[in-house]
């Protein structure tokens, strides 16, 4: 196992019980000082240190509680042992793979690559395709783990992937309510959809153009997070103009009463869209989750985040769509109904035409992963913005 000499300062202001696990110290890594936290100690032996670049480091050092309360700073060296994991990594298109600036081979298209003894930690994976496009991500390698990541890259306009027709089974059934029964359901037209949530920047340019107040932000920043605080209302107002800006024919008359689906601009996806294109259309895995299994993967929640995200920064889902699990709940055309499930329409279904609230799909950050479920359904008032939605938008394709 690969060793480094490594130099260790334990800072303490004051006593500190040795009996709790979480220790602040820091450590000089290449000449520079990273905070880290003690998570693991066996008195005598050994410590596992968590730096906060996520990197694990056990340390073999004797009678280390001692030493660290003589004095209030000391510096020792120790003999530290990393930890490694593994990387999975899959694409629809193959290319040239590189860890932290570093080629390690390449992968051909539709094959899954295995990298063995990679240390723990934060790594930037980047593949570079025969076209000479680079995508970049990052991912967290734990200890004895594999860590899996996924590059789409897809048939795209602008920010915009297509989604094309087929058919998906809607719903589940040993979940919720509402979500019953599992029915069939057909999406007969293609259609785009933005890859990311609508952001703070693209929705600040439509206030600026209109002279709308810009919805407030809880403090965490505007720019590439997404728009919060935006009612259903707000949304349909965005889609007709951006339409317009773009010159496209708008979908919706008045204030959203009623949507044509076939004219060439922007709007919300209905529910059945959503579904279908957060569960990866065409090339559909059968995830519970857009594009994993594992939540933590794909989106942000309560158990791992303290607020809205910038947009992309998790693995996409089969369609290279990101966020659809997480980080903002997304409003959609249709009108709520518990009960819809038992008598929709298995055909391109738009919904109850009356309602009291609009559906939002997704989930977000302060929810349980539960509700980041492709097939979880919630109402939200369409007159309101909440602190944790936001919207994506469609376009019908021609």
């Amino acid at each position: 196992m690969k060793k480094a000499i490594i130099m260790i300062i334990f800072l303490f202001l004051a006593p500190i019980s040795w009996a709790e696990d979480y220790i602040d110290v820091v450590y000089l890594k290449n000449g520079s000082v990273i905070k880290g936290i003690i998570i693991e100690q066996i008195p005598g032996q050994t410590i596992k240190i968590k730096t906060s670049d996520g990197s694990i480091y056990v340390t073999q050092v004797q009678d280390i509680t001692k030493i660290a309360k003589e004095e209030a700073q000391k510096s020792l060296a120790f003999t530290i042992e990393k930890t490694f994991g593994s990387i999975r990594i899959q694409t629809d298109k193959g290319g040239d793979i590189f860890i932290d600036g570093t080629a390690v081979g390449t992968l051909p298209a539709g094959k899954v690559a295995k990298l063995d003894n990679v240390e723990t930690g934060k790594h930037m994976i980047m593949i570079r395709y025969s076209d000479g496009k680079n995508e970049i991500k990052e991912i967290v390698v734990a200890e004895n783990k594999i860590a899996e990541i996924s590059f789409y890259p897809q048939e795209t306009s602008g920010d915009f992937v297509m989604v094309k027709a087929g058919s998906f089974q809607m719903g589940l059934g040993a979940q919720e309510t509402d979500e019953r029964p599992v029915h069939a359901v057909t999406i007969s037209r293609g259609f785009y959809i933005s890859r990311y949530e609508v952001t703070f920047d693209e929705y600040d340019a439509f206030c600026t153009a209109t002279g709308k107040t810009k919805p407030r932000d809880r403090g965490r920043g505007r720019e590439n997070r997404p728009v919060i605080f935006v009612s259903w209302y707000d949304a349909i107002e965005f889609c007709n103009w951006l339409s317009k800006k773009d010159n496209l024919n708008p979908c919706y008359s008045g204030r959203g009463d009623s949507c044509d689906f076939s004219a060439s601009g922007y709007r919300l996806p209905t529910e059945a869209e959503w579904e279908y294109a957060a569960r990866g259309g065409l090339k559909s895995k059968d995830y519970e989750y857009s594009g994993s299994n594992n939540p933590d993967e794909i989106g942000w929640h309560v158990g791992i985040s303290k607020g809205e995200a910038q947009v992309g920064q998790k693995n996409p889902n089969e369609l290279g769509l990101y966020d659809m699990s997480g980080n903002v709940w997304e409003w959609c055309w249709d009108w709520y109904d518990r009960d819809y499930y038992r008598s929709a329409v298995p055909y391109d279904p738009q919904g109850v035409l009356k309602g009291q609230r609009k559906v939002a799909r997704g989930g977000s950050w302060d929810e349980a992963f539960y509700y980041s479920r492709c097939a979880e359904r919630s109402p939200f008032s369409q007159w309101l913005g909440y602190y944790n939605v936001g919207l994506r938008i469609v376009r019908t394709a021609e």
